[in-house]
């Protein structure tokens, strides 16, 4: 029986670890809002301003030329009228998670360029689904946080085991040969996508993003919530344009692109997205970074 994110249960090397991080509370906080029907302005600006140094860290965030704001943004309320509830919930989300762990930040899949692929790879995937058939039902939220958050994996890895992190990070900066997933199978015996799993299974991530997460390298799979998974793969082939991709692909397995329904023209629009959004995101991501 193939695994799947449904059955998969953690190697021998990943049941060694000791103890998951917790899922930051306003990160959680977050969480349950977005699932909230019912959820407010009020609400949102009150769990953002529960920690001081999130809310000092989105307000850069938010001004940096990522958003292109012609105004400075002083506070959370004209942060949620000027940018919308669900950019700056979406962003808070964003800025919690980068927070929650502390790995080095230098290197292939080091902090601030597994965040770099994270944004590129979120606002890609939003603006793909806002162009594929409305029949595919894709919920803008999970596409996005899809994108933020498959990766996931690497920070565990290396959070848990710091010298097989640097040992993978330094192979991939002296331009290893082997793949990374080869890599991580010499290093841990086991792969960043079932490390990803096992922290959003503790967190209680939503099910498609868990899917996402296990599958993303797998251009076959057609199970439940086959779409998130397909959209993060064709992402990331996209993404080698940008030196931002771990896809080895020479070209994007035609049976994704045909059941997206990702036209020639959709990737067209795609490379141009990419080409207008790069300074932005960049400017995004090193705002994380800033103390």
């Amino acid at each position: 029986m193939r695994l799947n994110a449904t059955n998969f249960e953690p190697r021998k090397i990943i049941a060694e670890i000791q103890s998951l991080p917790v899922l930051p509370k306003v990160m959680q906080s977050l969480l349950e809002l977005r699932e909230n029907p019912d959820a407010n302005t009020g609400q949102l600006a009150d769990i953002i301003s529960s920690d001081p140094i999130i809310t000092a860290h989105f307000l850069k965030f938010v001004n940096s030329a990522f958003f292109g704001s012609e105004k400075k943004i002083t506070s959370l309320t004209d942060a949620i009228i000027r940018l919308g509830f669900i950019n700056v919930l979406n962003t808070a989300i964003t800025i919690s998670a980068a927070k929650a762990f502390n790995i080095p930040l230098d290197g292939p899949i080091g902090m601030r360029e597994f965040w770099r692929h994270a944004l590129y790879s979120a606002h890609l995937m939003r603006f793909i689904a806002s162009k594929v058939p409305a029949n595919h039902k894709l919920n803008p939220d999970i596409v996005f946080l899809s994108g933020l958050l498959h990766n996931i994996g690497f920070v565990l890895l290396g959070d848990q085991f710091r010298e097989e992190f640097t040992l993978i990070n330094n192979s991939i900066k002296d331009n290893n040969k082997k793949t990374l997933l080869e890599m991580e199978e010499i290093f841990i015996g086991a792969q960043h996508t079932e490390l990803g799993v096992l922290l959003m299974r503790a967190w209680g991530l939503p099910s498609e993003i868990i899917t996402a997460t296990f599958e993303h390298h797998n251009p076959n799979f057609k199970g439940m919530h086959w779409q998130y998974a397909n959209l993060v793969y064709v992402s990331n082939f996209l993404l080698r344009e940008c030196a931002l991709s771990d896809n080895h692909e020479q070209c994007i397995p035609a049976n994704i692109v045909d059941s997206l329904g990702i036209s020639d023209t959709i990737l067209q629009q795609c490379n141009e997205f990419l080409n207008s959004q790069t300074a932005q995101i960049d400017a995004a991501v090193e705002c994380l970074f800033k103390d």
